[in-house]
């Protein structure tokens, strides 16, 4: 009988792990272990970088990470800290990244800042220099709302 129970008891024992934080000051992820009710942050993972952005996808066990020592995003096994992947061609100067609700899919925003200067900037120039100045005041305000508008859901995101 000692030896039915020995084959069933694990080897190793895990604490569960309830999911992940970015820790912005320390640059890196932590995980949530423990149970509901009863939970801590844990040590952060080494992933050899810093962390300056990521997404959790699906059951999170894996992430979409920037770092600013790397030229492209990382794909990450969080399971396995060990196994990092470069996301080819994708840089990592994203600006946002963003996870649908069942992690499936990530949209990753590079230069939303630059986008949004230069859509207002073009407005700008279109409104006191182009065409727009020749329109009433009414049509030139609804259209600064509707640019306004335009650019804000960008930078929610999906």
């Amino acid at each position: 009988m000692t030896a039915t129970l020995a084959g069933q008891i694990p080897a190793s024992f895990r604490v569960p792990v309830l999911g992940y934080v970015l820790d912005r000051e320390i640059h890196a992820i932590r995980p949530v272990v423990g149970i509901p009710g009863n939970s801590r942050i844990g040590s952060p993972i080494d992933f050899g970088v810093p962390v300056s952005d990521v997404a959790f996808l699906g059951d999170q066990q894996y992430a979409v990470v920037v770092s600013p020592q790397e030229a492209e995003a990382l794909f990450v096994d969080l399971e396995d800290p060990a196994h990092v992947q470069h996301i080819a061609g994708v840089s990592s100067s994203i600006s946002s990244i963003r996870a649908s609700a069942d992690g499936t899919k990530a949209a990753l925003y590079e230069g939303a800042d630059v986008v949004c200067w230069a859509a207002v900037h073009g407005f700008a120039m279109l409104h006191l220099h182009g065409p727009l100045r020749e329109m009433p005041a009414e049509m030139r305000e609804a259209t600064l709302v509707l640019l306004l508008a335009t650019i804000q859901r960008g930078l929610i995101g999906p």
